[in-house]
């Protein structure tokens, strides 16, 4: 992830909260092997609590609020490769 624009840190407190990140879509698309490709990525807020005093009895906490992300098929992208006068190869022997 990239920072984009703010974070805000409370090391002692254990409180870290991160605005406006964009995701490393290679990195997605590597690991998750969807039929889609991502175009773009974004989390609006990114909200980490670690309770220090209590790391053996309590969960550390991570919220993401308002995740983005423009993804395009695979087929559409194939698609796409075709101009609109050319008939995809599928259908080239069908008319």
């Amino acid at each position: 992830m990239k920072i984009h624009a703010y974070f805000q840190l409370s090391l002692w407190g254990g409180e870290a909260s991160f605005q406006n990140l964009d995701l490393r879509l290679e990195v997605l698309e590597e690991e998750l092997q969807l039929p889609f490709s991502f175009v773009s990525g974004h989390i609006h807020e990114l909200l980490i609590h670690v309770p220090w005093t209590k790391l053996t009895s309590e969960p550390i906490k991570v919220t993401i609020n308002t995740i983005g992300e423009l993804a395009i098929f695979h087929f559409l992208n194939q698609f796409n490769k075709f101009s609109s006068k050319s008939a995809l190869p599928i259908f080239q022997n069908a008319f």
